[in-house]
């Protein structure tokens, strides 16, 4: 585990804890002003992710959820509306994201005074239990056309969809290849803006700078966070095209410590490793050797046949249950009892990994998920320690 991405590259990277000392030593605190590591930190972030200088803005913000309220004002200024998301999605837990999970009845107030109403569409595509008991690519991802469809039919009304190219804290469940690029098409086709809140799957997490880029898609907002600020300092941000963050009113966005110096310094730092450093490759290096290896120590568990071993980048997830016919059953006793059962082994495996000192994510909208999310520079005997640990914690 790495704080759910926070620590891509583990505690105490030494690269940030000198660029953070070195900061602190020069500037520590600047209240609503610009500073140099501020202005810096933007134009590296556009450069680091190929926009052209002068094409794109950038709002900084302290937390994910703080950014995902600014890339929510910013898409209701440039057109009113409501804010669309996915019922197993996750962008926070301030009064206003929490709207965005479904679990809470806020009137959401835009800039202008008016009630913005947020809904929550249908739940994001998940292969391994598709409700519709089909198979992609055959399916032609018709988990998602009532999706499309309600986009279509009410687009005047509606200003933004905002998605997870992976599902975070929803169970690092990725959708079938080509899902975002047809949501994309719908939106641009209907005028609606399409926000990519890459916050736990930018910056190296999933194996790319960007999720949404590796996916072959272009959203309108990208949202950053947590490993931006490299375990040290909490920073995120929002970017997005100079016309479109320009529809903020002045003084809209303002957070007493978003974009802090040594914040940034820290921030530059990450994106200098990740732009220089060998991790990118190397996460995914670690995560094809965790697949590979995960699925070498299951096939020779006879009771843990019903293993799926999935996973981008350096993240490898098991998802228990999902091969057993009970899964497919049409009877819904059945189907309660498999998704039982499979939540009783996952958790059980994630418990003997805790007690054999081994951090693992137990996940999934009904915990039947566990997930190995190591940081990118994980060394080659921590890695060794980390299968040895979960031999031990796994029934023969």
């Amino acid at each position: 585990m790495c704080g759910y991405s926070v620590t891509n590259f583990g505690h105490v990277f030494p690269p940030f804890v000198e660029a953070a000392q070195k900061q602190l030593t020069q500037l520590t605190h600047v209240t609503g002003e610009l500073h140099s590591k501020q202005l810096e930190l933007a134009s590296s972030l556009l450069s680091f992710l190929g926009f052209e200088q002068g094409s794109h803005k950038v709002i900084f913000n302290s937390t994910g959820a703080r950014a995902i309220e600014s890339a929510w004002k910013v898409a209701t200024a440039f057109r009113p509306g409501r804010v669309l998301a996915f019922r197993s999605g996750f962008h926070g837990r301030s009064l206003a994201t929490t709207a965005l999970q479904g679990e809470s009845s806020l009137q959401i107030i835009d800039l202008t005074g008016k009630a913005v109403e947020t809904r929550c569409q249908t739940e994001y595509p998940y292969c391994l239990r598709c409700p519709l008991e089909q198979q992609f690519p055959a399916c032609e991802i018709n988990c998602a056309k009532p999706l499309f469809h309600q986009l279509e039919r009410y687009d005047k009304g509606i200003a933004a969809i905002i998605v997870e190219p992976m599902l975070g804290v929803g169970g690092y469940v990725a959708p079938p290849d080509d899902f975002f690029q047809k949501l994309r098409s719908v939106t641009q086709k209907l005028g609606i803006l399409l926000i990519a809140d890459e916050i736990q799957t930018g910056l190296g997490r999933c194996g790319s700078k960007l999720l949404s880029a590796a996916q072959g898609w272009e959203p309108d907002l990208i949202v950053l966070g947590k490993s931006l600020g490299g375990g040290i300092a909490p920073l995120s941000c929002v970017i997005g095209a100079a016309p479109l963050l320009s529809n903020l009113p002045p003084g809209s966005e303002s957070e007493t410590f978003a974009a802090s110096p040594m914040a940034c310094a820290v921030g530059l730092e990450v994106l200098q490793q990740l732009e220089l450093g060998p991790w990118l490759e190397r996460g995914r290096q670690l995560g094809s050797i965790l697949r590979t290896r995960l699925q070498q120590l299951f096939n020779n568990r006879q009771s843990h046949k019903t293993i799926a071993i999935t996973g981008i980048g350096p993240n490898a997830i098991l998802e228990f249950g999902c091969d057993s016919p009970l899964v497919a059953a049409s009877n819904l006793r059945d189907e309660q009892h498999s998704t039982w059962e499979a939540t009783r082994l996952a958790r059980e495996f994630a418990t003997a990994c805790f007690r054999n000192q081994l951090l693992v994510h137990l996940t999934g909208p009904d915990r039947t998920r566990v997930a190995l999310l190591p940081p990118l520079n994980l060394a080659d005997e921590d890695l060794e320690f980390a299968m040895q640990k979960i031999q031990e914690s796994t029934p023969p």
